[in-house]
């Protein structure tokens, strides 16, 4: 089953929900560029709470996603990467992912849409995606919240409970970046997203 989507930065952990027993998706480059949604920026969740990582660009006018390009006038790529390493240093498995992560961040691609394909895909696989498949009577019920791309509308679904670095500090925070459930829950992640998925039809 084919789905076609909008190329997010490091996307929330619903984004997989929904794919879980799809096919790797499409995506759609020639939407235009949206300001404050997920397609620059993802939600970690740090000493202080929520955090937002935002991927600076370059943005005269309308553009599509195809076109928009990465501002590199600041060193954002090094901050992420210790915004994440302060926020998960001391998760169960940050260090076993880190590296690749970091090497993909590091390869400071051009467009904006390079950077988050490449992401995608490193999750695709440290997710393992390809390990879960579901009857098609599932995969025609699971459905994608229309307003998913809007950052306010990221926690509107039923998302269970999973142990997070700041349990002491903080309520359970849902649909964060899927790296916070990768971080925290590791090869069990992909169970996650199917109970996730069964919970939400």
């Amino acid at each position: 089953m084919n789905v076609s989507l909008p190329l997010l930065y490091l996307p929330p952990i619903g984004y997989y929900v929904y794919l879980l027993g799809k096919d790797e998706p499409k995506f759609n480059l020639i939407e235009n560029f949206k300001k404050k949604t997920f397609h620059n920026r993802c939600e970690i969740l740090s000493s202080g709470g929520i955090q937002n990582l935002i991927v600076p660009v370059l943005h005269n006018g309308f553009k599509t996603m195809a076109e928009v390009e990465i501002s590199y006038a600041e060193p954002w790529v090094l901050g992420h990467q210790k915004s994440l390493n302060s926020a998960y240093r001391s998760s169960a498995f940050f260090e076993h992912y880190k590296d690749e992560l970091f090497a993909i961040l590091d390869t400071k691609p051009k467009k904006l849409h390079q950077l988050n394909l490449e992401l995608h895909r490193w999750l695709w696989k440290s997710l393992e995606m390809d390990s879960i498949f579901l009857s098609p009577e599932v995969l025609k019920q699971t459905q994608l919240n229309p307003n998913w791309l809007e950052v306010k509308s990221a926690r509107e679904n039923n998302f269970p409970k999973y142990f997070q670095v700041f349990f002491d500090k903080f309520e359970f925070i849902a649909n964060l970046s899927a790296l916070d459930l990768l971080f925290n829950l590791g090869p069990e992640s992909i169970l996650y997203l199917k109970k996730t998925s069964e919970l939400q039809l």
